[in-house]
């Protein structure tokens, strides 16, 4: 089952399927090492619905929960 990376709760990890969104949006996930078949792990979420803090592969990026949720992820 499919879900947007927006949607995964803190502390939870996930496997990304599929980016929806522009091809800028694209590309900024898959400079930041955001791309399809990779481990994700939810480390953080900002107050009040705010950005979310990942880590990829030892890797701490955030991300916007806008973008985040362009981002389908399996559990």
């Amino acid at each position: 089952m499919s879900v947007r990376l927006s949607d995964v709760q803190t502390g939870s990890s996930c496997t990304v399927l599929k980016i929806r969104g522009s091809l800028r949006v694209r590309q900024h996930l898959a400079k930041l090492g955001v791309l399809p078949g990779i481990k994700v792990t939810v480390e953080k979420e900002a107050g009040f619905r705010g950005g979310l803090l990942l880590d990829i592969q030892g890797k701490k990026i955030g991300i916007g929960r806008t973008v985040a949720a362009k981002v389908l992820v399996e559990l």
